[in-house]
């Protein structure tokens, strides 16, 4: 399971690139709405399912405590 968060997390950065790629070509005059697009959507779900893994697998649960009588 560490790989995978490795990758989606890895992806997300790739993705995030690619928005800004996508941006910064607007100030070339050649703008490419669909990099920004591409970008925005597959950084934010890599980056949140990676959060979601990262949070249901590695996290500690909190446990009950039972109360001494």
């Amino acid at each position: 399971m560490h790989i995978v968060i490795l990758i989606l997390s890895v992806l997300a950065t790739i993705f995030i690139a690619y928005a800004v790629a996508g941006i910064s070509s607007f100030f070339f005059g050649s703008g490419r709405l669909d990099f920004v697009v591409f970008g925005l959507l597959g950084g934010i779900i890599s980056g949140v399912s990676a959060l979601i893994l990262w949070q249901k697998f590695f996290l500690p649960q909190p446990t009950k405590k039972e109360k001494d009588s």
